[in-house]
């Protein structure tokens, strides 16, 4: 039996503090991405891809995730300035361009 998704954890806070462009190293060259706060939802792509992006689902506090990918913002004071991916493969740190 599929269990159904719960949509009880709902994001409190205001994704446009979230949205941004974040960059790191990742297995031997630079993952870079951009967070956009787009009609209730938070899409990540890749900085400057033309592609749609994929909208993430809440989990609780800062963390998001994409599938089986998890997505932690980080913040120190008032601002987000990291973001943390947790994939399979793989942990990257994510430092926030201002």
């Amino acid at each position: 039996m599929k269990m159904e998704e719960d949509h009880s954890n709902l994001f409190s806070g205001d994704l446009n503090d979230l949205s941004g462009r974040y960059t790191g190293p990742t297995r031997g060259s630079i993952n870079d991405v951009t967070v956009e706060a787009a009609n209730g939802n938070l899409i990540v792509r890749r900085t400057g891809s033309k592609a749609k992006g994929d909208t993430l689902q809440y989990v609780s506090g800062l963390t998001w995730k994409r599938g089986d990918d998890r997505l932690e913002f980080v913040r120190m004071g008032d601002e987000i300035v990291e973001l943390r991916v947790d994939v399979i493969f793989g942990h990257d740190v994510l430092r926030r361009v201002r």
